[in-house]
């Protein structure tokens, strides 16, 4: 049996080298053809372009593990099933739960390799190519506006973007926390900058949301306007221009992230983002578990070698894993569902896996 399992093992870890390879490749390809507009018509230089490439990669590299693994499983089991290497396997006594464990505890090597890349590497990498974008050009106030990120450069406010589309902001929410008051909340379902008369403000107009507005009667209480329209400037302090920049969820570790959310939970801020963003790391870092249990009855029953097919099998099942994890995460961003179940893909998958290996042993 130990030989089978190194075989198997060596056989894995081949496959996956080569499909992690493949899919950096990819990511790297397509991210640099997004920045080509940059050096064309920006007049960016290709050094700097290389420069946060590069330190974009181990976060290629950290998304790319995951669907490396599962590939690489799905080509060595449905090539071993083409050969009758897994039939001989079962012929001789060795059930499928025996050949898959192997691999489980590989892949939860594999999970902890990359949930460190995930909190420890990414973050600091993430961050430096930031820095380096911002210091490329972008010196005016609406640079600040980015999505993903609690913003706290227009005092006394903390804004935070749900997404920024051709120039739109979406899903904004603008706190207003006061030392010994409640916080004072505005709501937009999208916003957009108007021309500001100085370069340290910037003017938002947003749409279709409500505000927060004390109460005449009692200055700690606020009572919700709904507004179709909403005019609001927001100024820049000077030393905001330091070259210094807030960092994103996705450029922390885990352990910064719990720190922020006390910090903002003392304000009275809702913190769903960067639960969730705890939960993104752990859970997706984690989905090499799933990928392995059921790579196996699927390549069997499959029962081709040809590299085309493994690809292709493996991009339906990431197709349908991403789907709902990134349904999951949407929802928990937005307070619909608890960060938590950004763990239902995995838990799924895993299900799916145990329910069809015990299928084939009791074929």
């Amino acid at each position: 049996m130990r030989i089978i399992r190194n075989y198997i093992i060596f056989e894995i870890l081949a496959a996956f080298f080569v499909c992690i390879f493949i899919f950096v490749f990819v990511l790297i390809a397509g991210r640099f053809v997004g920045m080509a507009d940059l050096i064309i018509n920006k007049g960016v230089s290709i050094f700097d372009i290389s420069r946060v490439l590069l330190l974009l990669i181990p976060y290629m590299l950290a998304i790319s593990i995951p669907m490396a693994f599962l590939t690489g499983c799905i080509f060595i089991f449905g090539r071993m099933s083409s050969d009758n290497e897994i039939s001989a396997l079962l012929s001789s006594g060795i059930s499928f739960s025996k050949i898959i464990i192997p691999v489980i505890y590989l892949s939860v090597l594999i999970s902890f390799v990359c949930l460190y890349i995930h909190d420890r590497v990414v973050p600091s990498t993430r961050f430096k190519s930031r820095q380096i974008i911002k210091s490329i050009g972008l010196k005016e106030p609406t640079a600040f506006l980015e999505p993903g990120i609690f913003i706290k450069q227009f005092e006394p406010y903390v804004i935070y973007i749900g997404e920024i589309k051709k120039g739109i902001m979406h899903r904004v929410c603008i706190y207003q926390p006061e030392r010994g008051k409640p916080t004072r909340t505005i709501f937009a379902r999208r916003a957009e900058t108007l021309p500001s008369d100085d370069d340290q403000s910037v003017r938002l107009k947003l749409y279709n949301g409500a505000t927060d507005e004390p109460d005449p009667n009692d200055p700690n209480s606020f009572f919700k306007i709904m507004f179709d329209e909403y005019i609001i400037t927001l100024h820049i302090p000077e030393d905001s221009y330091s070259g210094t920049i807030e960092k994103k969820p996705r450029e922390m570790t885990i352990q910064e992230i719990k720190n922020q959310i006390k910090e903002l939970e003392a304000k009275s801020i809702n913190t769903a983002p960067l639960s969730t963003e705890i939960q993104w790391k752990m859970s997706l870092s984690f989905a090499c578990i799933p990928f392995a249990i059921i790579a196996l009855p699927i390549a069997v029953r499959i029962r081709r070698a040809e590299k085309s097919v493994a690809f292709g099998i493996s991009l339906l099942i990431i197709l349908i894993y991403y789907l709902i994890f990134l349904l999951s995460q949407m929802l928990a961003i937005e307070g619909k569902i608890e960060p938590y179940f950004l763990w239902f893909a995995n838990i799924m998958f895993t299900a799916a896996g145990i329910l069809f290996i015990n299928y084939e042993n009791y074929r």
